[in-house]
């Protein structure tokens, strides 16, 4: 059973190359320009540990993937950086995860999250679990795919 558990500065290390392993091999398999992944460094994980809700998502003791959620205002909340390594991907801990991050923030009733076009698998699960597509729009040089969803 996955866990998601507050991250700390420590685990900033581990959740990067869990993450970039996640990344690199979706850019490898789906992006024709198949980039060296650097995203995301340690650093930029501290950042974010600092500044927004992170989550590291933990199998067994171990760190497989990370999550963290921005608070966009008193009803919205956007889900990023979400990611599971790779060895432990098609296993259901993607749908574990959003039902728990869903469950911690109920009192929030928008969500919002983006991933790339080229990302099936993640526009499967978001929408397996009812986030509607609302718009594609390039991110940074990447082409995405906008999501919402509203809890009751």
């Amino acid at each position: 059973m996955v866990k998601l558990i507050r991250a700390s500065y420590e685990d900033a290390e581990i959740m990067s190359q869990c993450m970039r392993a996640a990344y690199s091999k979706e850019i490898f398999d789906f992006d024709d320009k198949n980039e060296v992944n650097k995203h995301p460094t340690p650093d930029n994980i501290r950042y974010h540990i600092e500044h927004n809700i992170y989550y590291k998502i933990e199998l067994d003791g171990a760190i497989i993937g990370g999550v963290f959620i921005v608070e966009e205002d008193e009803h919205t909340v956007s889900i990023q950086d979400f990611c599971i390594s790779p060895n432990h991907q098609n296993k259901g801990y993607g749908q574990s995860v959003i039902k728990e991050l869903e469950n911690i923030h109920g009192d929030r009733k928008k969500w919002e999250l983006t991933t790339p076009v080229y990302s099936v698998r993640n526009q499967r699960l978001y929408e397996k679990h009812g986030y509607m597509q609302v718009k594609i729009a390039d991110y940074g040089g990447t082409l995405c795919v906008y999501y919402e969803k509203y809890l009751p």
